[in-house]
């Protein structure tokens, strides 16, 4: 269903090998892996996931023209695409400053704390205190990225919880079951130390 693997030519340099952490496979995951620096995440509806040491993530979907990203300072661009039109930018500064670009660089002031509008694949963002979610168009998974840059991704459909810490080098993946009206998780695979995280 999803594969976590890294992503070096992104990168743009080699690792040395003790970096090259090959995660083993467990009987009850989906198969991941990584290098110690870049996480990527392939999802059902063909989202490519990259979340960076150093607090960087970006969404990238199956429309080259269709590309989130936030820096480690909160600053985010959302490149929009259109069905008959250019692509157009929307830029978030951690000031509070928004507007709108387009392809000649036109700059136009918009509200930064809107809800947006949602995207040509059915997808949307919601604007949240202290975080930005991505849901997909079924909402059969949603990626939460907190201003601290800790991101979780979940998977409703397999209910699988996925949780990164970039600045911690830190993965934990657990399963979700709802008993008597409360949601249960269950930790089924983690890599490195994150004390905030592990907290249920």
């Amino acid at each position: 269903m999803s594969n976590y693997a890294p992503s070096p030519d992104f990168v743009q340099r080699t690792f040395p090998p003790e970096l090259d952490n090959r995660w083993p496979l467990k009987p009850d995951m989906v198969f991941y892996s990584g290098n110690g620096k870049v996480f990527q995440l392939d999802t059902p509806d063909d989202w490519n996931i990259r979340i960076f040491s150093n607090g960087h993530f970006e969404i990238h979907r199956p429309s080259q023209e269709d590309v989130s990203t936030i820096q480690a300072n909160n600053k985010r661009s959302e490149m929009i695409s259109h069905a008959l039109e250019a692509p157009t930018f929307e830029i978030f500064e951690p000031n509070g400053e928004a507007y709108k670009l387009d392809v000649n660089g036109y700059k136009t002031f918009i509200d930064a704390n809107q809800s947006k509008s949602v995207r040509r694949d059915g997808s949307q963002v919601l604007i949240l205190p202290n975080a930005i979610e991505y849901q997909s168009k079924d909402k059969d998974f949603a990626i939460h990225r907190v201003t601290n840059g800790i991101v979780r991704v979940i998977f409703k459909l397999c209910k699988l919880e996925l949780n990164f810490c970039p600045s911690d080098l830190f993965f934990m993946a657990r399963h979700m079951e709802e008993k008597n009206g409360q949601m249960t998780r269950r930790k089924c695979f983690q890599q490195g130390l994150c004390p905030h995280l592990l907290k249920p």
